[in-house]
């Protein structure tokens, strides 16, 4: 069934379940709509809510990411890298990573500590602002999983580019 693969996403589950408790009293509140539209914005980008179209190419809103770039350990560290980078080839990136100690995957699991996401959108993502590994990632964490979502520019500052 389609919409229990949807389900999947928790994103949409929050959404839904958001909506649901905001509708029951047939009254939207301010702080309702406010709530509504930023799961919408977690689901679909930053650029619907400014415009009501989303634009491909958005990266995620994701909870959570790490921005330090000082609190990124490379050593004996499990990175995927997802999306097209503007720092340079995938493979130049998983290269610098790898110099520095850390292991490289394709795909992510439990040992996976670092997700880094490129600022470009990758067309071979699931949907125009996040892929199968964001979505995966997402999963893990809520399972208790311990991976740091990390965006480029903080990931081209701790390798001191």
């Amino acid at each position: 069934d389609q919409n229990a693969q949807l389900l999947d996403d928790a994103r949409i589950a929050a959404l839904k379940r958001v909506a649901a408790k905001a509708i029951s009293d047939g009254h939207l509140s301010t702080e309702e709509e406010e709530d509504i539209g930023e799961w919408i914005v977690r689901l679909v980008g930053d650029s619907c809510a400014d415009t009501g179209l989303p634009t491909y190419g958005n990266t995620p809103s994701i909870d959570g990411v790490l921005r330090d770039s000082s609190m990124l350990v490379f050593e004996n560290a499990g990175f995927v890298v997802t999306g097209n980078f503007s720092m340079g080839p995938r493979k130049a990136i998983e290269g610098w990573i790898v110099e520095r100690g850390g292991v490289v995957t394709r795909s992510v699991s439990r040992s996976t500590d670092y997700l880094i996401i490129a600022a470009i959108a990758s067309r071979d993502w699931l949907h125009s602002h996040q892929g199968t590994k964001i979505i995966e990632a997402l999963k893990l964490r809520e399972k208790g999983g311990n991976i740091h979502f990390v965006e480029e520019l903080t990931l081209q500052k701790a390798l001191g580019l």
